[in-house]
């Protein structure tokens, strides 16, 4: 069969932006689709007028799948029961399964296996980006087991994903804590002691305003050419860290897409930053924060905070975090972005060693728990996607 044969609709999105007014409705568009489930964190939002307008060929519902058709292309995510109402953005398909002829969560798994995936990018048209069209996406051959055995499948898959989804969800909790601590502490300044302590020079006795570069060791990464594939590994020597790297994942940077050598490293003099290194993004995409889990490297749009007093960390992240970075103005006329030296010059309040301390006494085992839960997150993935192919291959569950 073809895909659009054990379907009741396969419809395209509008092919216009709708451009983000903070508030109202969630607007799917590529980045919030992962591999079975949606991202919303960051999600565009758009008003009951432009959802209408988006909804006007097909509303999104319950065991609906939205397909990426680029940026990434073949991500597709389903809508589970108690999500808020959701529009198509650009580049993106609806899939609505016919429920009497496929299990919609398995449907989902079943697209994103190898072979499929295979088959959609394989197919896909595009130069430089791959694009995968609604001819594709209907045609794509289908072959299904017993709709008994497609809900086995789909129940073990899921439960994966739900475990997922319970650790992301723990993660935004302990980060809306934290977030709301350090505004307690450092934003109102009801940090423990306030009641007796003066403000001088608009910041409590005591404290320090300083640049960056007085307080930190400011260094920067560093990009091998790419003329020499031998600088570059998927597998062997040290993780570097991008920015896309640090947008795909919560406060700890546990992973990368690429690495360097050593050979790379060491002929190039690229920066190994040690673990618990705090980094800041200040090109193309400015103001993303996270940390290194380990010895890393970074390309050159990231600038890295060191400093060897640890308690520290926590509040130099959601400084960084909160920091109002237009306030540092612009270098570039084609996109936001500011240069290492201003980076180096950037104003941060210091509060005072015992405050830090107890700041970092409190919330130290947030961070822990944030760890505990993207290490288990990245587990559940790695099982999920090992046990994909077998399963769809029909290896462990036979007919």
């Amino acid at each position: 069969m073809k895909l659009s044969e054990v379907c009741l609709n396969i419809v395209d999105c509008p092919h216009s932006t709708a451009p983000d007014e903070g508030s109202g409705y969630a607007l799917i568009r590529t980045p919030n689709i992962g591999k079975g489930r949606f991202n919303l964190e960051g999600v565009h939002r758009i008003s009951e007028v432009a959802y209408k307008k988006r909804c006007a060929r097909i509303t999104p519902t319950v065991n609906d799948l939205i397909l990426a058709r680029e940026a990434p292309a073949g991500n597709v995510a389903i809508i589970k029961e108690n999500m808020e109402p959701l529009a198509l953005g650009q580049r993106t398909v609806l899939i609505r399964p016919n429920p009497e002829k496929v299990n919609p969560d398995y449907l989902v798994y079943y697209l994103l296996a190898p072979k499929q995936q295979n088959e959609l990018l394989g197919r896909a048209t595009g130069a430089t980006v791959a694009h995968v069209n609604i001819p594709i996406i209907n045609n794509l051959p289908i072959s299904l087991p017993p709709i008994e055995n497609q809900q086995k499948i789909a129940g073990i898959l899921s439960a994966y994903d739900d475990l997922i989804e319970n650790n992301r969800k723990q993660i935004k909790l302990l980060e809306e804590a934290a977030q709301k601590l350090y505004k307690e502490w450092f934003v109102k300044l009801n940090f423990p002691g306030h009641e007796n302590t003066k403000i001088v020079d608009g910041v409590p006795e005591g404290w320090k305003k300083v640049s960056a570069e007085d307080y930190f060791e400011i260094t920067i990464g560093k990009t091998p050419p790419r003329n020499e594939t031998k600088w570059f590994s998927k597998t062997n020597g040290v993780k570097w860290i991008s920015i896309a790297d640090m947008g795909n994942s919560d406060a700890f940077i546990l992973e990368t897409t690429e690495r360097l050598t050593n050979e790379a490293v060491e002929s190039k003099n690229v920066k190994v930053i040690p673990a618990n290194t705090v980094l800041l993004s200040f090109k193309l995409t400015v103001g993303r924060v996270s940390i290194a889990t380990e010895e890393m490297t970074t390309n050159e749009a990231i600038a890295h905070f060191g400093t060897d007093k640890i308690f520290i960390r926590e509040y130099l992240y959601l400084y960084l975090k909160n920091f109002h970075y237009d306030s540092l103005g612009s270098t570039s006329a084609i996109s936001t972005a500011i240069n290492s030296k201003i980076v180096k010059a950037m104003p941060i309040i210091i509060p005072t060693e015992t405050v830090l301390e107890k700041f970092s006494n409190i919330l130290k085992p947030y961070f822990d728990k944030i760890l505990n839960c993207q290490k288990s997150i990245q587990d559940l993935q790695s099982a999920r996607d090992k046990l994909l192919p077998k399963l769809m291959n029909g290896e462990l569950i036979t007919n």
